[in-house]
């Protein structure tokens, strides 16, 4: 008989799809993985470190795909899944993930729905808010920050009480002291390989997560 308890909602913890390079997990060194194994977990409060010429490849959850470019630093803040409670196989999980970007670039690769799912990232100059698929690239320096997306839309929180700022396919938002300002990327050079890099790392992180699918600890 099927039977209803109401929402629960539980922490999980990521799983490192792939790294290059030094990569260190709270200062300890993760391994390279082969083939379909499956990678060390990253759980809530973990810090994630690439330095030159290394990269990891992250899935948060089987909905939320990042790739941590080199000389980069990011916390894994939070993993929640809610259930409905409903006690049958097709039960709805709300999915949330939030990061801290503190410096540095990461590429998300997003499949959300509003009400159900957000991915949220935090820099030091602002919060960028996913309520919907993505594809964004998020660079972060000590003077600004810069918001590529490559598909779907994001919000932007500017964190000097500027409004909020809507960042679709297609558009580059800049955000520092001085304010944000957003143009299409096709208006520079460096707008446009922000795309390209951003639409081929998701490629990357599809197919990675695809080949460990099977081995991934939570329901897709």
């Amino acid at each position: 008989m099927t039977g209803c308890t109401g929402n629960t909602t539980h922490q999980v913890c990521a799983v490192v799809l792939a790294v290059e390079g030094a990569v260190t997990a709270d200062g300890q060194r993760v391994v390279a993985l082969s083939g379909t194994d499956p990678g060390p977990p990253v759980c809530p409060g973990t810090i994630i470190h690439t330095s030159t010429d290394s990269s990891a490849q992250i899935a948060c959850l089987t909905n939320a795909l990042v790739h941590l470019s080199e000389n980069s630093t990011v916390e894994i803040a939070n993993l929640n899944l809610r259930k409905d409670g409903n006690e049958t196989e097709d039960e709805m999980e709300a999915r949330t993930v939030r990061c801290r970007l503190a410096t540095g670039t990461i590429t998300i690769a997003y499949q959300g729905a509003e009400g159900v799912s957000e991915f949220i990232a935090v820099t030091p100059h602002g919060t960028l808010i996913a309520k919907f698929s993505c594809v964004v690239r998020l660079v972060v320096t000590n003077e600004a920050v810069r918001v590529a997306c490559a598909s779907g839309m994001v919000t932007f929180e500017p964190s000097n009480a500027g409004p909020p700022v809507l960042v679709e396919a297609g558009f580059v938002a800049e955000s520092a002291a001085r304010g944000t300002t957003l143009v299409p990327a096709t208006t520079t050079a460096a707008g446009q390989q922000a795309i390209s890099n951003a639409l081929e790392v998701e490629r990357q992180l599809m197919a990675l997560a695809m080949a460990k699918r099977a081995t991934l600890p939570w329901k897709p």
